[in-house]
């Protein structure tokens, strides 16, 4: 809007008069390039002042709360790769001769929840099962499920493999899947500790880092 007055104002100096023909500017007359001036420099100066003085408010207001979330319990034999202040972590366990590899991936928004996406990596002999998952609400929902047959390309989230793992089919849907093997597919994943527990784990853990200070 603002851009479409300061054209219209541009105009408004060269425009003809309204009766009569139109009438060519006199040499010399014409009038000389508008001048942009910071209008709102000050408006804005005194934004910043009160949006620091908020700021400042609600982060010692937040080091004054003597209440804070206790840390939850991890789910049993999981370990925890995540580094302070970033979003995306990497969760390792194992089971038998496998190793259970969980990837974080996103937020995003299902049927008007929220929805926290992240992929299981079942490794074993240099294969991986890959199930694409996500945490609703603390509940564990499988999406679809395919086999690797390179595991270290599959769990590598380096950029090169991951633009070689998008020109992958991405295996079918589960909700596509006959009801037994879709059970078989939960049953296996919740065998190998991807299951609710984890998905509260998750909840939990993410309303605390939302409360603590970094």
């Amino acid at each position: 809007m603002r851009r479409a007055i300061v054209l219209a104002t541009f105009g408004a100096r060269w425009a003809a008069p309204i009766s009569g023909l139109s009438r060519q500017p006199e040499m010399g007359a014409l009038p000389g390039p508008i001048a942009l001036r910071p209008v709102f420099s000050q408006m804005r100066l005194v934004s910043n002042s009160k949006l620091a003085a908020a700021t400042l408010s609600e982060m010692e207001d937040e080091q004054q709360r003597s209440e804070r979330p206790e840390k939850p319990e991890m789910p049993v034999s999981w370990t925890l790769d995540r580094k302070i202040g970033e979003t995306f972590f990497t969760m390792r366990r194992t089971y038998e001769d496998e190793e259970i590899v969980l990837q974080y991936t996103g937020e995003c928004e299902k049927n008007g929840v929220a929805t926290h996406t992240f992929i299981a990596f079942v490794v074993c002999k240099n294969k991986g099962l890959v199930c694409n998952m996500s945490d609703e609400e603390g509940e564990i929902v499988l999406n679809n499920v395919c086999v690797r047959q390179d595991a270290k390309l599959a769990t590598d989230s380096a950029g090169e493999s991951q633009a070689k793992k998008d020109e992958l089919y991405g295996g079918p849907d589960v909700d596509d899947l006959e009801d037994s093997l879709a059970e078989a597919l939960a049953s296996y994943s919740e065998e190998r500790g991807v299951n609710d527990d984890l998905g509260n784990y998750k909840e939990r853990d993410r309303f605390r880092e939302e409360q603590v200070e970094k």
